[in-house]
């Protein structure tokens, strides 16, 4: 299967799929690894904004920093495509999910999800195949990873 080459988002906006994204700093993204967007068409009037605003506040926002051995991002990559991709791709709670190489450090990867709501994450270390993904993720990292959540307040650009 052929691979997509990086996508180059510089810091600005950018328009995908339709969608206007602000990016603060500047990252690679791989097409294949966008799962989703926040929806297809921009809220086209006061009401379906405010509640398109009301809705994101009930979502959960995951952003993972994994700092890689030198020259092993790719093989972190392999394992995340092997246990992970799919289970995002397929989970209908998993409403954006962006796997990006950072383009200031060549060992470091960042993944940043929004979900529908706070469990999609408890279900994810449940899975099976978890400790598996777990261990070899875990040889190739120079660090545990970084975890952060958060509850968004407002998102912009998509509908409900």
């Amino acid at each position: 299967m052929a691979r997509s080459a990086p996508v180059d988002l510089h810091r600005g906006d950018r328009t995908i799929a339709g969608q206007k994204i602000h990016f603060p700093i500047r990252h690679k993204c791989l097409p294949s690894d966008v799962i989703g967007l926040m929806g297809s068409e921009p809220a086209n009037s006061d009401r379906e904004a405010a509640q398109f605003e009301e809705n994101a506040m009930s979502k959960s926002a995951i952003l993972v920093r994994h700092r890689a051995k030198p020259g092993k991002r790719d093989e972190v990559r392999r394992v995340w495509e092997k246990y992970a991709r799919d289970y995002i791709a397929g989970n209908s709670g998993a409403l954006n999910c962006f796997y990006c190489y950072d383009d200031n450090d060549p060992d470091t990867v960042i993944v940043f999800q929004l979900s529908a709501d706070p469990s999609l994450g408890r279900d994810f270390v449940k899975q099976p195949w978890f400790a598996d993904y777990q261990r070899e993720t875990a040889a190739l990292l120079a660090a545990p990873p970084e975890l952060r959540t958060a509850t968004p307040t407002w998102v912009k650009g998509a509908t409900t």
